[in-house]
């Protein structure tokens, strides 16, 4: 009991350090009053005390049970949660030893006694693939269960498009359109057709599943999809936004059948200019369902045999690609970041298990659909805005001033050639970066962290332009069916269309979207963080079967107390300064670490051969264990 913590005040750029017997029982991500005991100064860190627990973050804790001679004790998960959970006789729920359980809080610890509590749920032993699933959704209160009444209402969705539902809707059942995905993939909610006009110009159409149409505003499942705020992505399992009646049915953009839709039609100049732009509710029957695969075997290797027998899509494609590069050039004229993260794809077998982990493929037809999606948002938000409509945009503020100048000072160190990042930063500087960085061995490292360097993306009525993008105006529109905001975005248009929103009406109407937007930004962060901790624990499962192997990788990171080492295939691992055989000092402004005796400096960004030492499943983490011979 009593362990320490720190304390992240709303205001002020320090945190407060909370010594043991400091926090009143204040458990990781409680709201609390602090009393300041020390301010930050000569070198000292800033020190407070807890004085009131003003709101509880966690009602229910995941854990790992213990059995005891009477009850038994849950230790959390969460290594930011420090206390033990004492479970009475009575309230084990059947839980074994080594079983991970979701456990609510009866009484919460303090710094005198423990905190008592109840087994909700046996997951399933540790170590066990779902249990450690589920483990996860339950940490990040992640809703997986549909309530009722929303599955009632989905049930009751069609399965077809009536002809009573196509009164004033644009009929574009004759426009060649088709959809391109991933091969699994069973939500699709985008489809795109490209015609070029007599004066030259490209008439690209984006059309967007009409989800608006079937989940109305204040119903059971938008209810439900408004607190879930996104579908989430975990491995092989999706845990989705709207319940899969509608989400992998109706509002799925399949092949060969009639789909409702809300379509943006853009006419661009051969120089990517959009020039004008139409609005409307659609109707459109996809004439394919293509896959990423087979799109860029035919726009890389030329070959187009998966098209047989489906007239003109090779041609739109290669328009389509054309476009596309007429797109991405003008995105990269005013500075974009094109920031082209590696992405780990893990293999999984029917048991589970991991059988190997490799990058993610980016290909041409990833990256048409990428830039025709941008295009697309851009042009709805830019058009919202401009009939001052009310709107939840997606906006990229500037980066920080500190944190450009450690950028900075990080990049000199690795020799990547840049200029000064001081002052107003335009995002084609940090483009400039990458684009030096790109031919190095610590690309994906620098792509990293320029992106830690930068603000994060969020949602809010207030359109303040997308710095990444070098967008003064942007939003979601085009994932309805797994994204909340999107879903607001269509609704706007459509009031936009018919009723537009007297002066108080819309003050009203901005202040509930800006409440939905800070929703969805928390929202999208729990999913965000799942999603990663899913993939830890997958790569630590796939890493327990190579304890003992060698491999090249590069420092990602470094702290005071060790360094990260990144792998070709992306799995972090985490080197310890203890087992280094020498005292070393964290060099925060050179990123690096330094040998006070062997004068040893292990910097970010170097190459280093290392071996698999430890891994914790559980926990996801990945010991290494440093072999003297660097690559360098």
């Amino acid at each position: 009991q009593g362990e320490a913590a720190f304390l992240i005040p709303d205001e002020g750029e320090v945190d407060f350090f909370l010594p043991k017997g400091k926090r009143m029982g204040a458990m990781n991500g409680d709201r609390v009053l602090a009393k300041v005991l020390r301010r930050a100064e000569g070198g000292r860190r800033a020190e407070a005390e807890v004085t009131q627990v003003v709101r509880r973050a966690n009602p229910t804790i995941v854990g790992e049970y213990f059995p005891a001679a009477r009850g038994g004790t849950v230790v959390s998960t969460d290594t930011r949660m420090k206390d033990a959970i004492t479970i009475a006789p009575g309230n084990e729920l059947g839980a074994f030893e080594g079983a991970l359980v979701t456990v609510e809080i009866l009484r919460y610890p303090d710094d005198k006694r423990e905190g008592t509590g109840r087994v909700l749920e046996v997951l399933g032993g540790k170590g066990e693939f779902s249990a450690q699933l589920k483990a996860i959704i339950r940490q990040h209160k992640l809703r997986d269960e549909f309530p009722e009444k929303a599955l009632q209402q989905a049930q009751a969705a069609p399965d077809a498009v009536s002809p009573a539902e196509l009164a004033g809707r644009l009929d574009l059942r004759q426009t060649r359109t088709f959809t391109i995905d991933g091969a699994e993939a069973k939500d699709l909610d985008d489809a795109i057709s490209l015609t070029m006009l007599p004066n030259g110009n490209y008439l690209l159409g984006v059309h967007i599943a009409d989800v608006s149409h079937y989940v109305t505003e204040g119903s059971p499942i938008d209810g439900e999809a408004q607190q879930r705020g996104t579908s989430v992505y975990m491995l092989n399992t999706v845990i989705p936004m709207l319940p899969e009646r509608l989400s992998n049915g109706i509002c799925s953009l399949h092949g060969g059948v009639e789909r409702l839709t809300m379509t943006a039609l853009m006419e661009l100049s051969p120089n990517g200019e959009n020039v004008d732009l139409t609005l409307s509710p659609s109707v459109i029957k996809s004439s394919a369902r293509l896959t990423y695969d087979a799109v860029n075997r035919a726009l890389e290797q030329g070959d187009d045999s998966d098209f047989a027998g489906i007239p003109g899509v090779l041609a739109d494609l290669k328009r389509m690609n054309e476009l596309r590069e007429v797109l991405y050039q003008r995105r990269s004229r005013r500075g974009a970041v094109d920031l082209d993260i590696d992405e780990a794809d893990i293999r999984i077998n029917a048991d589970g298990e991991p059988t190997d982990i490799l990058l993610r493929d980016r290909g041409m037809g990833q990256r048409l659909i990428e830039e025709f999606m941008l295009c697309a948002n851009e042009a709805v938000a830019e058009h919202l805005n401009r009939i001052n409509m009310p709107n939840i945009y997606r906006v990229h503020d500037v980066p920080d001033p500190e944190k450009m100048a450690a950028l900075e000072v990080f990049l000199k160190n690795l020799g990547v050639p840049t200029e000064r990042l001081r002052g107003d930063v335009h995002p084609r500087q940090l483009q400039k970066v990458l684009e030096n960085a790109a031919d190095t061995p610590f690309a994906n490292i620098v792509s990293r962290v320029l992106l830690r360097s930068m603000q994060k993306a969020l949602y809010t009525t207030d359109n303040r332009g997308h710095f990444g993008l070098g967008a003064r105006y942007y939003c979601h529109f085009t994932s309805p069916i797994r994204r909340y905001p999107d879903l607001c975005v269509h609704r706007m248009i459509k009031r936009a269309l018919t009723a537009f929103p007297q002066r108080q009406e819309g003050e009203l109407l901005a202040d509930k979207l800006q409440k939905i937007a800070q929703h969805a930004s928390q929202a999208e962060r729990a999913a965000m963080e799942a999603e990663r901790d899913a993939d830890d624990m997958m790569m630590a499962r796939y890493m327990a079967k190579h304890i003992g192997e060698e491999f090249d990788g590069v420092i990602s990171g470094v702290t005071e107390h060790g360094f990260f080492v990144e792998l070709a295939n992306l799995v972090e691992g985490f080197v310890r300064v203890a087992d280094l055989n020498d005292w070393f000092v964290l060099d925060r402004e050179q990123y690096c670490l330094r040998g006070e005796r062997s004068k040893k400096i292990y910097r970010m960004g170097e190459p280093v051969h290392i071996v698999v030492s430890a891994v914790d499943i559980d926990s996801g983490r990945i010991d290494f264990s440093i072999k003297e011979q660097s690559l360098r």
